[in-house]
């Protein structure tokens, strides 16, 4: 996950300056945090509900997307009214892991037993990708398709 040495604070290096670092920076340690790109995908069907997978992969590791992507969760399309709350629940995990500590509140804003503890032996994750097919952001948030009508004044 880590890729070679070196890899992550050359990374952060090139970052300087993009929006999505300078935003970020004050939760980002430039030796321990790595980058890390989300992706949903569904797998296109008929006649059956299909399945839709969240995973998340670091921009830094090597192999095949099998030793690499790391699998959040699966569920049925069908399942869209419950969406919301599993990006929720990923949320609070990736903002967890890019601080570094598990949060004084779980997940549904519960005390949470294991508030303050470092989390990763000291490594972060920083989510900057948001990796999908159109299909996911035509379905799921509500993206234009090839058939929607535009109209140009």
């Amino acid at each position: 996950m880590k890729g070679q040495e070196g890899d992550i604070p050359n990374f952060w290096y090139h970052m300087r300056g993009a929006v999505v670092y300078e935003e970020n920076k004050q939760h980002i340690d430039v030796e321990r945090s790595m980058a890390i790109k989300k992706h949903a995908d569904g797998a296109p069907t008929t006649k059956v509900d299909g399945m839709l997978t969240i995973s998340w992969s670091s921009l830094h590791g090597q192999g095949t997307t099998k030793e690499t992507k790391n699998v959040f969760t699966t569920i049925p399309k069908s399942w869209g009214v419950v969406l919301r709350e599993v990006f929720w629940r990923f949320a609070w995990a990736m903002n967890a892991l890019i601080a570094g500590i598990h949060p004084l509140l779980d997940w549904q804003d519960k005390p949470a037993v294991d508030a303050g503890r470092q989390l990763a032996g000291g490594w972060r994750l920083a989510p900057i990708f948001c990796v999908s097919d159109w299909e996911f952001y035509s379905t799921i948030c509500g993206f234009p398709t090839g058939r929607d009508r535009v109209t140009v004044a």
